[in-house]
């Protein structure tokens, strides 16, 4: 059994995701810091509260609060609980606008643009760049997202959930020199999580 945490303990977890890492307090009383983290962190961000009518009934407006009292504007989207409101799905496109100056292929989706080695895998496939050979600029991004949480205890030792989510996503790209490239990726997350308290 995790022991209580006093109220000046709160605990920092560090989760390392590279530039994408961010930080996850837990603690009591920590939410009055929220406005004061977030302006340390992105000073003239805004922010949007995504929340369900539970959860909002008892926090929304104290995270408002705390938000606006760092001079952080804010807006509030508020769902129906239930598995119904884990459910995603999206749909972006974008439209081509190039140029070329003399030679040289500019723009956005310009047919000109490579992408003869977009169905090669290499090292440098790998290396978070775009190859010369493949600039495949999106055309069209389908998502689509469906979850669940479900307790499978509850009682005097916290809490113990289970989750998964299931995420497809289909990218098409502008055609170019070697044809119009596409991907489809199926990508499913489980989760097994205890909450002491």
């Amino acid at each position: 059994m995790t022991a209580p945490l006093k109220h000046s303990d709160p605990i920092t977890v560090d989760v390392a995701l590279g530039e994408r890492g961010y930080d996850i307090i837990i603690g009591r009383d920590v939410l009055p810091s929220l406005g004061a983290r977030v302006a340390a962190l992105r000073p003239g961000a805004r922010t949007a509260i995504v929340t369900d009518r539970t959860v909002a009934k008892y926090w929304l407006e104290p995270t408002e609060a705390s938000l606006a009292a760092a001079g952080i504007a804010t807006s509030r989207v508020v769902v129906e609980e239930g598995e119904g409101s884990k459910t995603y799905a999206g749909l972006e496109q974008a439209q081509a606008k190039s140029f070329n100056a003399g030679t040289t292929l500019l723009g956005y989706g310009n047919p000109g643009f490579s992408n003869v080695g977009c169905t090669i895998t290499t090292p440098s496939s790998f290396a978070g760049t775009t190859p010369t050979n493949c600039i495949a600029n999106n055309r069209r991004l389908e998502e689509i997202t469906v979850g669940f949480w479900q307790n499978l205890y509850k009682g005097d030792y916290g809490r113990v959930a289970a989750g998964a989510e299931y995420e497809y996503i289909r990218r098409q790209a502008f055609a170019g020199l070697g044809g119009a490239p596409s991907t489809d990726d199926n990508i499913v997350m489980t989760s097994l999580r205890w909450y002491p308290f």
